[in-house]
C-alpha cells in the first residue's frame, strides 16, 4: 500500500471515528456504516476486491481498523495472523470484518464461508469474538452473516 493512499485512508478512518464519536457498534448497519466509507467507487469501479476488520472493544466502540487489498489483483489475500496479532496489539474484544463485492451480487461464496470458519476458528484461541461478516456492494447493500444466520458458533 502506497504511503498517500495508507494517510488518505488513516484521516477516513480518523474523520469517521470522530463523526462517530462515543457510537457503539452493535447492529449489521452500524457496522456497515463504518465499514463501507472503506471502500471508495474506485474499488468497485475497477472491479477490485478489498477487505476491512473494524476492531472492537468490550461495549463494541471502535478502536482500530486493519485494510487488505492489492493493486494488480482483482481479489485479495487475507492474512488472518496479521489481523488477529493488529487485534491483541490494540487490545480488541471483538471483530467486524468485510469486504466488497465486485459484482453487485452480495451473495456469500464458498471461499467466503471457508474464511469466515476458519477466521472464527483462529479467533477463538485468542478470546476473540467475530460478530459478523458482511459483504458490500457499491449500491448501499450489504449481507450479513449474523443476520441471516449464517455466522458459525
Amino acid at each position: 500500500m502506497q504511503t498517500s493512499q495508507y494517510d488518505a485512508e488513516s484521516k477516513l478512518y480518523a474523520y469517521i471515528s470522530g463523526t462517530k464519536l462515543n457510537t457503539s457498534v452493535v447492529t449489521s448497519l452500524n457496522a456497515y456504516e463504518y465499514l463501507h466509507a472503506f471502500f471508495s467507487f474506485t474499488v468497485f469501479s475497477n472491479q477490485r476486491e478489498k477487505f476491512v476488520a473494524l476492531y472492537l472493544d468490550v461495549n463494541n466502540f471502535p478502536i482500530g481498523q486493519c485494510k487488505f487489498s492489492h493493486p494488480d489483483k482483482p481479489f485479495v489475500v487475507v492474512e488472518l495472523q496479521k489481523l488477529i496479532d493488529e487485534a491483541v496489539a490494540v487490545s480488541a474484544a471483538k471483530i467486524w470484518i468485510g469486504h466488497n463485492s465486485r459484482t453487485s451480487n452480495t451473495s456469500p461464496t464458498p471461499q467466503d464461508d471457508e474464511l469466515t470458519i476458519h477466521f472464527i476458528a483462529e479467533c477463538k484461541s485468542y478470546n476473540l469474538e467475530v460478530v459478523d461478516h458482511l459483504i458490500i456492494s457499491e449500491y448501499g447493500n450489504y449481507y450479513s452473516y449474523a443476520d441471516n444466520g449464517k455466522l458459525p458458533l
